[in-house]
């Protein structure tokens, strides 16, 4: 548990330090590390693309292209330093005032399953 507890600390702070540049990915600013959880803070956004695409008004053509010409630059940075997302979908898009976008919450680490026969409680907010 310390070993692979130890991995995923150096990938988090590995992944904040290469996203630093990016300006349409929202890497977590400040990470907080004891050897039970890591906490990872990051700046506060209002709404998510699925809290956009779904409340009125609704999103015009024009900014549906604008939103999407900013995922792909996005995703565009992240591969530029080779780090893989590993969970993207609309909540984890942050939508700004303007239509400014940010992708977050990158988790290329998160297991893909949770073992049932382990009684530790792992949980990842969102």
């Amino acid at each position: 548990l310390r070993k692979n507890f130890c991995i995923v600390q150096l990938q988090v702070i590995r992944i904040r330090d290469l996203l630093s540049t990016a300006y349409n990915c929202c890497s977590f600013k400040r990470v907080y590390l004891t050897p039970r959880c890591a906490i990872l803070s990051r700046p506060f956004q209002k709404q998510t693309l699925y809290d956009r695409l779904s409340t009125r008004p609704f999103l015009i053509e024009i900014e549906k292209k604008w939103i999407a010409f900013q995922l792909f630059k996005a995703l565009a940075q992240c591969e530029a330093v080779e780090v893989c997302h590993g969970d993207l979908k609309t909540q984890n898009v942050l939508v700004s005032s303007s239509n400014w976008v940010q992708i977050t919450d990158f988790a290329s680490f998160k297991p893909a399953t949770i073992p049932s026969v382990s009684f530790e409680f792992i949980y990842w907010a969102e």
